[in-house]
């Protein structure tokens, strides 16, 4: 195994080889260098730089060479969005389909360390594990703490019942012999004996695992040669710590290659949002001009850039060459006037045939604030907006099928609404579980893996059954509720879920939105006099992180002070001493001034910039619009 891994080369036939597979794919001096690199490196990679395709294609080279049939690679990420970004464009090439069944392994970081870490360490101590999920693990054991009054009195919620370390250290100053304090430890202790654990617990146990067992990291090394992880500006300090542990000492000429960029560190919400210190590491590879903007655009968000490192813009130009990059300075009150000028720029800006040609790509509205409870959020400036209307993690059963069928809308793909229809049900399997609930590699292919194997034929069949029947009435959802318990009795206890608020009927406060044609919730639509049409989509910035836009409108908001307004100094190239709040605002605010092809624009209070500060803005690039 050592001698034949050093051999492992990518060369010039294997370069010019990806290129007939992948024909769009644009290879410069620093791309090939990336992609012949065969050591631990991260890659730095500014938005719009084309990382996930570099990727895709170093995993169908490796893939064309892969000699081993008991040892894999593996490829990480952060969320399963990225994940099944990088099966579906793996599965849409030959070769890369090799990859997406044993001995290879992709999936998310969770989902890796879960499975070769934490659950075989807590089954060689004798403890099941049935259920991994936070929300529901902590309101599980939430509900049987009886002394919650000092708790509540004191700011905590359910999730105190979410230890910070093993076994049972509290996010809470209470004392180990009070009544409370053993009230929660006893409820998490109950939980953990039915097999139910939060994601961060996992973490924990994996680690626990890891330092137990120190033939683990050989073993992996072993299993998988090579690890690549994808957004790894998203990763948590804790699990780098664990790769970290794992890679301490390379027994097989293994590494792990990281991907991502430190300017865009914003999955987790912006009040815990943590320093990216670990990556990338020294001596990383720099992948630094974009084709997702034009240079202008580049220039402008360099400017809240925290990395030193300045990108490139190398989006062709469009067809109006002076398109007007704009800070709306608005006076209280016209805060909904500014939409109507975003949306005349745009018609201003690009002609006929581009908003049609980007049109798939949008016209957004964005802010880092978007609930906004006595505060200053995305909703100021369209009554309208629901900041619920797009949750990653529906909350009830019924919210699947209606992503599903607005999804099947959209990309007219039936294989969509099976896979988000699967993924609600394959939840509500894992809250109730009968039997061991197993995972693979999609929500219906775990449904199926979890079965037995001459049952499978029959439950695929009812799987399909129920997502053609009808089930936009009560009486319609009661039947499809019905069919799921019996398809499904030998694996889900069906009395408990029957009572779960997750099957619930929601349905007929969504009929009438979606009846209407009008699945794109939280969308203003504007008309101009020669007929063209844009709707102006609202949303966070967090929602906006990986897409593409074709203009962008990035409005104020209120986190303690005002967003934008904090960050003036940046917004015109000249940076100022950072701390905590500023460099979370930064790094939400670049991904927000990355996501536009075109068009780039701010909205702020006018009373919050000096004329010093507009002298400023408009020598760095920007053009000023009072808006009254």
């Amino acid at each position: 195994m050592d001698k034949e891994m050093f051999e492992i080369q990518i060369t010039d036939e294997d370069i010019e080889w990806v290129k007939t597979i992948m024909p769009d794919i644009q290879l410069d001096e620093c791309r090939i260098r990336i992609l012949k690199n065969m050591e631990s490196v991260d890659i730095h990679a500014c938005p719009g730089s084309g990382k996930t395709t570099i990727l895709v294609a170093k995993l169908a080279i490796l893939s064309r060479r892969w000699k081993w049939s008991n040892r894999g690679i593996c490829v990480l990420s952060h969320t399963n969005v990225a994940r099944e970004e990088i099966e579906e464009r793996l599965g849409s090439l030959s070769v890369g389909k090799r990859l997406l069944s044993y001995p290879h392994f992709i999936g998310t970081i969770q989902s890796f360390f879960d499975t070769f870490f934490a659950m075989p360490f807590l089954r060689s101590c004798g403890c099941p594990v049935n259920i991994v999920d936070t929300d529901y693990v902590v309101e599980r054991r939430w509900g049987n703490i009886w002394t919650k009054t000092w708790l509540e009195a004191h700011g905590k919620d359910k999730y105190v019942c979410d230890p910070l370390e093993l076994p049972y250290k509290l996010d809470v100053k209470l004392g180990e012999e009070t009544t409370t304090y053993k009230n929660v430890v006893k409820s998490i202790t109950e939980s953990r004996r039915r097999g139910e654990f939060t994601f961060n617990e996992m973490e924990l146990y994996a680690t626990r695992g890891l330092e137990c067992k120190a033939i683990l990291s050989k073993l992996i090394q072993m299993r998988f040669p090579i690890i690549f992880i994808d957004e790894a500006q998203d990763t948590k300090r804790q699990i780098w710590e664990l790769f970290d542990k794992i890679y301490e000492k390379p027994f097989y000429n293994s590494f792990y290659q990281a991907y991502g960029d430190s300017n865009q560190a914003i999955f987790n919400s912006y009040e815990k949002m943590e320093d990216v210190k670990h990556f990338p590491r020294a001596n990383a590879l720099q992948m630094l001009n974009s084709k997702r903007f034009v240079p202008e655009i580049a220039k402008l968000a360099n400017g809240v850039a925290l990395n030193e490192s300045k990108m490139i813009g190398e989006c062709l130009p469009f067809t109006k060459r002076d398109i007007k990059h704009t800070i709306f300075l608005f006076e209280e009150g016209a805060e909904s006037v500014v939409i109507d000028k975003f949306a005349d720029l745009i018609f201003e800006s690009f002609t006929h045939e581009e908003l049609v040609k980007y049109r798939k790509y949008g016209c957004h509205v964005l802010g880092m604030v978007h609930k906004s409870e006595n505060t200053m959020g995305v909703s100021n400036y369209f009554a309208d907006y629901n900041p619920e209307a797009k949750k990653q993690m529906p909350n009830k059963l019924i919210d699947y099928f209606w992503i599903a069928e607005e999804q099947m809308r959209q990309k007219g793909e039936f294989s969509i609404k099976v896979e988000y229809i699967a993924k609600g049900i394959y939840k509500l399997m894992r809250k109730y579980p009968l039997k061991e609930i197993n995972r693979s590699s999609s929500a219906f292919n775990s449904i199926l893996k979890t079965v037995q194997p001459e049952n499978r034929k029959k439950i695929r069949t009812g799987l399909l059954e129920i997502m053609h029947m009808d089930w936009k009435t009560q009486n319609e959802w009661e039947i499809i509720i019905t069919k799921i318990l019996e398809l499904l009795s030998e694996y889900i206890k069906k009395i408990e879920a029957r009572n779960d608020e997750f099957l619930q009927w929601n349905g007929s406060e969504k009929t009438e939105e979606y009846e209407n044609n009008n699945s794109l919730v939280n969308t203003k639509e504007y008309e101009n006099t020669s007929g063209d049409k844009i709707s102006l989509k609202f949303g966070s910035i967090h929602s906006s992180k990986g897409r593409t836009h074709l203009a962008t409108l990035v409005v104020e908001t209120k986190y303690y002070e005002y967003n934008l307004t904090s960050i003036l100094p940046w917004l015109s190239g000249k940076s100022k001493k950072l701390g905590v709040r500023n460099t979370k605002r930064l790094k939400c605010h670049y991904v927000a001034m990355t996501r536009a092809k075109g068009l780039l624009c701010l909205a702020i209070p006018s009373k919050n910039v000096s004329v010093q500060d507009r002298r400023e803005l408009e020598k760095f690039g920007w053009k000023l619009e009072m808006v009254k």
